[in-house]
C-alpha cells in the first residue's frame, strides 16, 4: 500500500475542515458546508493517498456554556459531518465520529477570535500508533 510501509513515510496530519460550519448552538450544517464536505468525500474516495485511510471526525466547541451540553453538541456535529460524508459516498466503515467538547482548545477561549478557532471540525487519520481519538493540540494543556 503506497505511503504506508512503516519505514519513515510521512503520516497524514489532522486536517481542520475549514468552512464546515453549523447554525449557532445546533448540529445543522450551514449550506456552504455541504459543498465543502462533497469535495472532502471526493478526495477520500479517489485520491490514492486517502482512499485506504480510516478517519475520525472530531467535533470541538469553545468553553461557553455548560460542559455537558458542549460535549453533546460537539458529538452531534461530528456525527452530522460523518452522515454527510457517507451520503456523498464515503464507506461508513471507514469513519468514526467523536465529540471533544471544549476539552481540546487550539486557541485562547478568553477572546472572541480564540473561541471561533476552538469551534471546529477536524479529520484525523487512524494509524497503528494513533486511533484518532486523542487531543492533538498542545494549547492550554497542563
Amino acid at each position: 500500500m503506497a505511503g504506508d510501509d512503516g519505514h519513515g513515510c510521512p503520516k497524514k496530519a489532522a486536517e481542520k475542515l475549514d468552512g464546515v460550519t453549523f447554525k449557532s448552538g445546533k448540529a445543522t450544517l450551514e449550506s456552504n458546508a455541504k459543498n465543502i464536505l462533497k469535495t472532502v468525500a471526493k478526495k477520500l474516495n479517489s485520491d490514492d493517498s486517502y482512499k485506504d485511510l480510516k478517519i475520525v471526525i472530531q467535533g470541538h466547541t469553545d468553553n461557553v456554556g455548560k460542559e455537558k451540553s458542549n460535549q453533546k453538541l460537539s458529538e452531534n456535529r461530528a456525527k452530522e459531518v460523518m452522515k454527510t460524508l457517507t451520503k456523498f459516498g464515503v464507506d461508513k466503515k471507514r469513519i468514526k465520529a467523536i465529540g471533544m467538547g471544549s476539552s481540546c482548545p487550539v486557541d485562547d477561549n478568553s477572546t472572541a477570535d480564540g473561541r471561533e478557532m476552538n469551534r471546529r471540525i477536524e479529520m484525523h487519520f487512524v494509524t497503528p500508533d494513533n486511533d484518532g481519538t486523542k487531543c492533538d493540540s498542545p494549547f492550554g494543556q497542563e
